[in-house]
């Protein structure tokens, strides 16, 4: 996992199609913020989706297999909860043509998504976002990138 802000990501230390969709990122932070919610695809390998909802109490933990998530707040606040894969369990089947699987299990780090923040998100890297703040819940629009592995 890595957690940095739009503002100060290195992108220079990233190669191939992971430093492609984050120089997209940077260099259309503007259309992101008023794109209507959807979903677009960019390259073969990768595509973004602008989401737009409200933080909440409780989230499903999710990882996938086929994409890594880079998710981009944009406007709000919201938690995202994470955990290694090595210390939850699965609770269902692999989904594939979702590239979903839930789990369940404890929470070993707890991140604040403001906006600019991003967060990039392995397959052993089982993330529960969308979790409402100290503020309650709120509005978030996010961009969700998911580059295929």
């Amino acid at each position: 996992m890595v957690y940095t802000n739009i503002n100060s990501i290195q992108i220079k230390e990233y190669s191939g199609i992971l430093k492609k969709s984050l120089e997209y990122m940077l260099a259309n932070q503007k259309l992101f913020e008023t794109q209507e919610a959807g979903k677009y695809e960019v390259d073969p390998s990768f595509f973004y989706m602008i989401q737009e909802y409200s933080s909440k109490e409780e989230a499903v933990w999710e990882s996938h297999k086929k994409y890594l998530d880079i998710q981009f707040i944009i406007s709000g606040e919201e938690i995202i909860e994470v955990s290694d894969i090595n210390h939850v369990k699965s609770i269902g089947n692999y989904d594939d043509e979702k590239d979903f699987c839930a789990f369940e299990g404890e929470t070993q780090l707890t991140v604040t998504m403001n906006p600019g923040d991003l967060t990039i998100f392995y397959p052993e890297d089982v993330h529960k976002p969308g979790l409402k703040t100290k503020k309650g819940s709120i509005p978030v629009r996010k961009c969700l990138f998911k580059i295929k592995i």
